[in-house]
């Protein structure tokens, strides 16, 4: 069964949302953007490596795990862009 063995990296993303939630984007620290960004790197290498290890399993219930952990960390990336987004002022665009 999939599992992300980088707790560090769950708490760093969950502590971000949690703070954006709670006292609005205007006020990240320098610090908490390069999280966001370093973040978005390691989602982006979960999504390949679950992409190739899907592409490459036999076993149809680990490719399911493979593709819901692609789309969940797919999701975290989603978020995050959308973070930046709203720091940077943007408007929310549609995917």
């Amino acid at each position: 069964m999939y599992r992300n063995n980088s707790s560090r990296d769950d708490s760093y993303y969950l502590r971000i949302c949690e703070r954006k939630e709670r006292i609005g984007l205007e006020q990240l620290t320098q610090k908490e953007l390069l999280q966001v960004e370093e973040l978005l790197g390691i989602e982006a290498l979960a999504v390949r490596k679950c992409g190739l290890y899907r592409q490459q399993c036999k076993d149809e219930e680990v490719t399911q795990l493979l593709g819901d952990a692609m789309q969940m960390h797919q999701s975290h990336i989603d978020q995050l862009l959308e973070i930046l987004r709203q720091h940077n002022g943007q408007e929310n665009s549609s995917h």
